[in-house]
C-alpha cells in the first residue's frame, strides 16, 4: 500500500529521477605541475593521501603543506624531504632509486636531530642513471 495515496498498488517509479553523474578531472592532475608544490599536491593526489599525511612523512604541519600547495616559499632544508617523497628532482625529471630515496630522508633526519652549531651543509652526488 501507497502510505501517501492509500492506493493498494505502490508504483516505485513515480518518483525516481536518473540524473547522470561526471565527475570532471581534477585540474592538478591534467595541467604539468611548475612549482614544487604543484609536484607535491599531484604526488598527494595520486597516492590518495590527506595533507596531514604528507605532513608528517615531511616532519611538518599540515598548515605548511597547504602553504606549500599555495605557491608559499619552501625552505631549502625541507626540498630533500620533498623531492625523496617525490621519488624524482623535479628541476632533473630524473626518477631517484628507493637506495638514494632512503638516504637522503635518513640525511634530513639526522640533520634536524644534531645541534645548530655543527650543522653545516654538505651535497652528496646521487648517481641518477
Amino acid at each position: 500500500m501507497d502510505p501517501f495515496t492509500n492506493n493498494l498498488k505502490f508504483d516505485q517509479t513515480a518518483g525516481t529521477i536518473v540524473i547522470p553523474l561526471q565527475i570532471p578531472s581534477l585540474e592538478e592532475l591534467i595541467r604539468e605541475p611548475v612549482a614544487l608544490g604543484d609536484h607535491l599536491r599531484r604526488r598527494r593526489m595520486e597516492l590518495g593521501l590527506f595533507q596531514k599525511d604528507v605532513a608528517t612523512r615531511l616532519g611538518v604541519t599540515a598548515s605548511t603543506i597547504w602553504n606549500w600547495e599555495h605557491g608559499w616559499t619552501i625552505r631549502k632544508r625541507f626540498i630533500p624531504r620533498i623531492v625523496a617523497f617525490l621519488g624524482y628532482n623535479p628541476d632533473q625529471n630524473h626518477t631517484i632509486p628507493e637506495a638514494n630515496s632512503e638516504l637522503i630522508a635518513s640525511n634530513c633526519d639526522s640533520i634536524e636531530n644534531s645541534p645548530p652549531s655543527s650543522r653545516r651543509i654538505t651535497v652528496n652526488k646521487i648517481d641518477m642513471q
